[in-house]
């Protein structure tokens, strides 16, 4: 079963008594299990009916005994177990033998971002039932995802608006969100977001940080880069600053490809470097993308560029978006 085919089962009213849920689409994941909420039981028995638990934390024998009792004034239980893919395999062994003949007065949710579904588990689940991958959305269903948010919040919203939205924010669903949510208290009465009301939303929003533009050049993502590029310079920074910390986001990644090569803890090198926790682990992707041969030719980029900025008659912006365009579209 895909996210498509769950959507359409649960808009029947047709739920199953085991989900697998996996993928990085938290907001996409959260959206899955209210529409399963939404349609087992009323807003008051919840607190009666509906159990969480976290794979790593969890003693299962808990777990199981709420999920064969009977819910409580209600025709279902609903039962979500987080991280899935970290519960010890004993847990895991007892868990499975539950889903081989599961309570059919229970929904148990099993989530997890990157499970690894050559483990024995897995594949015996797979056997058992579809796990539904959450994937990033784009095109068409990237708009319709924005279309029905704004519906619950009881307003439509026109294409040229929805072109426009993503143009800004991409494809960050907490991004879009967001947005869309101050719309709808923008718009007040109007049941119509049109593209001066999205304009006069965003308009007021913060410039973004020079760090957005820094991790989104080291995704290589061009189109994205020119434009926070564009939004910073028009918000007066420094173009000499701007390089600056595209140098350092590179000498950050020249220092984790490095670090593979040697053998050295990278807990300790990220901590060296300043880099949050919470950042570490797409900056360490973003270094996977990298060879030594590239990013000395990116290094030698930047040299060019400061000589440029320095002492060339070239607009700073055009030596920066050019930069930028050899540094994610390389020839």
């Amino acid at each position: 079963m895909n996210y498509s085919e769950f959507l359409k089962m649960t808009e029947k009213g047709e739920i199953e008594p085991l989900y697998l849920f996996y993928g990085e689409e938290e907001l996409l994941i959260g959206d899955a299990l209210s529409r399963i909420l939404d349609r087992t039981m009323v807003v008051d028995s919840r607190g009666f009916n509906y159990d969480i638990f976290d794979g790593d934390k969890t003693n299962i024998s808990d777990v199981l005994a709420i999920a064969e009792s009977f819910p409580f004034c209600s025709p279902w239980r609903v039962i979500q177990i987080k991280n899935i893919n970290l519960m010890p395999a004993e847990g895991l062994e007892l868990l499975l033998q539950y889903i081989k003949k599961p309570s059919p007065t229970t929904c148990l949710i099993l989530v997890a971002a990157k499970p690894d579904m050559r483990k024995r588990f897995f594949r015996e689940v797979k056997e058992i039932l579809s796990p539904i991958q959450i994937q990033p959305l784009s095109g068409i269903r990237l708009i319709s995802w924005i279309k029905s948010k704004a519906k619950y919040l009881d307003f439509t919203i026109s294409d040229d608006a929805i072109s426009f939205l993503i143009e800004r924010k991409g494809d960050d669903l907490w991004g879009l969100l967001s947005e869309i949510e101050k719309l709808s208290l923008y718009l007040e009465e109007k049941k119509v977001a049109r593209l001066e009301d999205v304009k006069a939303v965003i308009s007021g929003e913060e410039t973004p940080s020079i760090f957005d533009l820094t991790g989104s050049l080291g995704e290589k993502n061009a189109g994205d880069s020119l434009r926070l590029l564009s939004l910073l310079l028009i918000s007066g920074e420094p173009p000499l600053v701007v390089l600056s910390m595209m140098v350092r986001q590179f000498r950050i990644i020249w220092r984790i490809v490095e670090s593979k090569e040697t053998g050295r803890s990278m807990g300790d090198l990220l901590q060296e470097i300043g880099i949050p926790h919470g950042k570490r682990d797409k900056i360490i992707k973003q270094s996977e993308g990298y060879t030594y041969r590239e990013l000395s030719r990116i290094l030698s980029l930047f040299l060019k560029a400061d000589l440029e900025l320095k002492s060339s008659r070239i607009a700073p912006r055009i030596v920066l978006e050019a930069l930028i365009l050899k540094i994610c579209l390389p020839v």
